[in-house]
């Protein structure tokens, strides 16, 4: 059973990267696949919403690094870096991009990337 889903996304990360892809990138997105849907099997708890998010983010970043390094990094290269990854993860693990960007920006709110404090208000 592991080694079929493991395949399904691996074929599925393949599928989607086309030929902005490495073997380290289609990897490691396989793993983040699996461990997106291991997460979201489990009951979700705070940390589980955070820890979906990280996963999510570190998929986006995956690709945006693999289009930029073959295509040069423009908007249009960071779109479509975008777009492949959340179709990506609507195929792999059937999540919708609202629920998707949901998660990744639920990550950067959470204490992952405080925001300054501003002196300045009363």
């Amino acid at each position: 059973m592991y080694e079929s889903e493991n395949k399904k996304f691996l074929d599925m990360a393949q599928e989607v990267m086309g030929e902005a892809h490495t073997p380290e990138t289609i990897t490691a997105l396989a793993k983040h696949a699996a461990e997106l849907v291991a997460l979201r099997g489990s009951s979700a708890g705070a940390p589980d919403l955070v820890s979906i998010g990280t996963r999510i983010s570190e998929c986006l970043y995956l690709i945006k690094d693999a289009v930029v390094a073959t295509a040069g990094d423009t908007l249009e290269s960071r779109k479509e870096a975008a777009a492949m990854c959340f179709s990506f993860l609507a195929k792999a693990v059937e999540m919708p991009r609202r629920r998707a960007a949901v998660h990744a920006h639920r990550r950067t709110i959470q204490g992952h990337r405080p925001r300054p404090e501003r002196h300045d208000r009363p």
